[in-house]
């Protein structure tokens, strides 16, 4: 009987020994397994990123997209944000009838028969003569087209608008009375689209 109960301690101690090895072995080489890239079982194929995955001043979208934005004072160049050159322009950059030179000057000049109203290049009218107080004769076929381009539309508005209020001698003064006021605007709303 004690060769079986020694038998027997020997079997459970063989157990448990069995059972509680990987534990103790796990916990003994635990730096060690952390430190090893295993794959899990069923996991295969590519990882897809951005190329480049950051930028400098930017930031880059998650992929598919990979979109590159730059912050504020930075253009793409590329894949890179470069610092954005500031480019200098006139205002208005170009009129119709006339030109504009380029920067720091932006000095508008008008075609010949036009002349400088605000930023606008208008028809410029011979003044009717011959005792006043009747309608302007202008160069154009249609009554009210001061930009010239023989239709009284937005263009003809823009400039009775930028002249609104003038006294004296006015292109935008379309019946001639000193003063470039709703009459003015009425003879422009008349003969609009004509």
């Amino acid at each position: 009987m004690n060769k079986m109960k020694k038998q027997i301690g020997i079997l459970i101690f063989m157990l448990v020994g069995v059972m509680f090895a990987p534990i103790v072995f796990a916990s003994e080489v635990g730096g060690v397994l952390s430190t090893l890239n295993l794959q899990s079982p069923g996991m295969n194929g590519t990882v897809n990123n951005c190329n480049p995955l950051t930028v400098e001043h930017g930031t880059v979208a998650p992929y598919p997209s990979c979109a590159i934005t730059c912050g504020d004072g930075y253009t793409l160049n590329g894949t890179t944000c470069v610092v954005s050159e500031t480019v200098e322009v006139c205002d208005p950059a170009s009129v119709t009838n006339g030109t504009v030179a380029p920067y720091p000057s932006c000095t508008i000049t008008c075609d010949s028969g036009y002349s400088l109203s605000g930023t606008a290049c208008v028809v410029i009218y011979s003044g009717g003569g011959g005792g006043g107080g009747g309608s302007p004769t202008p160069p154009a076929s249609v009554v009210g087209d001061l930009s010239g381009d023989g239709v009284v539309n937005f263009s003809d508005f823009n400039t009775l608008m930028i002249n609104w209020g003038a006294t004296g001698s006015n292109v935008a003064d379309l019946n001639n009375d000193g003063i470039v006021d709703f009459f003015d605007f009425n003879t422009l709303m008349i003969n609009w689209t004509k």
